[in-house]
């Protein structure tokens, strides 16, 4: 007679919100058993064995029901898009990081293994990843990016979307930060393009991709500055019109960052007055690399004719009254560490200072860096310089005429003293006195010694 025994073993499995990790594959369920045979007594106490091509293990695989209705087809509908999170233009070498605010959203039936993938330029490189909004509890999202040389162009970075199931009707808003080579060049406009698939393996619809560009400027740091040789003050005396002074005006140009930038250089000086010649430039020195540095020349005249008016509010020769040399110059690079010296020197003459109606005026030259502002941007420094030399009229006095009128002006005051003190009888009562005055009191007392014999005729 046999006997057949049965038991029933419950399995706890974890649930698909505390280990979303188990929920694709299967669960394997094993069972491995032996034989021990009871001794049969009607046989001799003979034991039964399992036969030696008996499997000794079973498995079976449970898997985990799939939201796919009735057709049990999982039919994902995703929708993805992103922004440059509110930032309107990059600039790169000032922004050190980009950050993508991605939409995605699944309105169709569980998606499995969800991954939105970025092509982005080289010079971006994948640093984090932060989950700004869900609708589901647990929802994870897990970025990455490939890595590939400096040679190759575009770089692929990929956002893996709550693995392995990005439910149906579930919704996530999460903030890829990107960091950003400062000496990046990436052209006028920097292209990235998102693309949401799933191993459910539908077709790419629209909706599923998006492009997004953003303008590029580049930040430099190029500054103009005038240098101590620079000429602060010359003068001259009166009758030395015809005269002239030697006055130097010096700039160095600076680039402060690393990216080399082709920049533009105007220098302005007043050469001419009222047709009378101000400064005489004989020698606009330019640095000695003709292949870096082209320079033209122009003079451009006054918009201010009535400069006596305008000179006596505010005594400064500037291009706004006097005939100015204008000196454009194409510099192609400028390299950090590489200044760049620009001289003006000519002699001064100071004839035309007499129109001015003024005995101490400022000669003003100017100096200005331009560059492409549609492609770079600057925040600090100074673009803009200027060296000013104050030019002085000094009198000279002739104290001649001066001590000839003092003395002069003395003798004849003396002689009025003089005058006046006779006429009130001053020198008269005096000389009254002294013929009063008894001869003894002339002599001292001592008659006899003081008496005078006459001798005989």
């Amino acid at each position: 007679m046999r006997r057949h025994s049965c038991f029933k073993t419950v399995c706890l499995s974890p649930t698909p919100q505390s280990c979303t990790e188990d929920t694709l594959n299967p669960l394997v369920l094993r069972v491995n058993y032996t034989l021990t045979g009871l001794p049969i007594a009607n046989t001799r106490n003979l034991r039964p064995i399992l036969s030696q091509d008996s499997p000794q293990n079973t498995s079976y695989e449970l898997h985990f029901e799939k939201n796919c209705g009735t057709d049990s087809v999982c039919e994902d509908k995703l929708q993805m898009s992103f922004n440059f999170s509110g930032l309107a233009t990059l600039v790169v070498g000032l922004t050190p990081e980009l950050n993508i605010t991605v939409h995605i959203q699944n309105s169709g039936e569980d998606s499995y293994s969800t991954v939105i993938h970025f092509r982005s330029p080289q010079a971006l490189s994948y640093r984090k990843v932060a989950l700004l909004q869900s609708n589901r509890k647990a929802l994870a999202i897990k970025c990455s990016s490939a890595t590939s040389s400096r040679d190759e162009a575009e770089r692929n970075s990929s956002c893996a979307v709550n693995h392995p199931i990005f439910w149906g009707g579930a919704e996530a808003v999460f903030v890829a930060t990107f960091d950003v080579a400062p000496d990046a060049d990436l052209g006028d406009r920097l292209q990235v393009t998102g693309n949401a698939h799933s191993e459910n393996g539908l077709p790419m619809t629209p909706a599923m991709s998006h492009h997004a560009e953003l303008p590029i400027k580049y930040a430099i740091y190029v500054i103009v500055t005038s240098t101590e040789s620079s000429t602060k003050y010359v003068n001259f005396s009166a009758g030395q019109e015809g005269a002239s002074q030697s006055v130097v005006h010096r700039y160095e140009v600076k680039n402060l960052r690393e990216r080399s930038i082709p920049v533009s250089l105007t220098l302005q000086f007043p050469v001419k007055l009222n047709g009378i010649r101000i400064w005489d430039p004989t020698h606009v020195a330019l640095p000695e690399t003709p292949q870096l540095v082209q320079c033209t020349k122009e003079e451009l005249s006054p918009h201010n004719k009535d400069f006596v008016k305008q000179m006596k509010e505010r005594p400064l020769l500037d291009c706004s009254v006097a005939v100015c040399q204008k000196v454009s110059c194409s510099i192609s690079s400028l390299r950090r560490q590489q200044p760049l010296e620009f001289t003006i020197k000519g002699n001064v003459s100071f004839a035309w200072l007499s129109q001015t109606q003024q005995q101490k005026v400022t000669l003003l030259s100017t100096a200005k860096i331009e560059y492409n502002q549609a492609k770079y941007t600057q925040k600090e420094g100074f673009t803009e310089q200027q060296v000013q030399t104050v030019v002085e009229r000094i009198e000279v006095y002739n104290y001649l005429p001066m001590i000839i009128g003092a003395s002069v002006g003395g003798l004849i005051l003396l002689a009025l003293i003089t005058a006046a003190l006779y006429k009130l009888g001053f020198f008269k009562r005096q000389y009254k006195q002294m013929m009063e005055k008894p001869v003894d009191e002339d002599t001292g007392g001592d008659g006899a010694s003081q008496t005078c014999n006459t001798p005989n005729q």
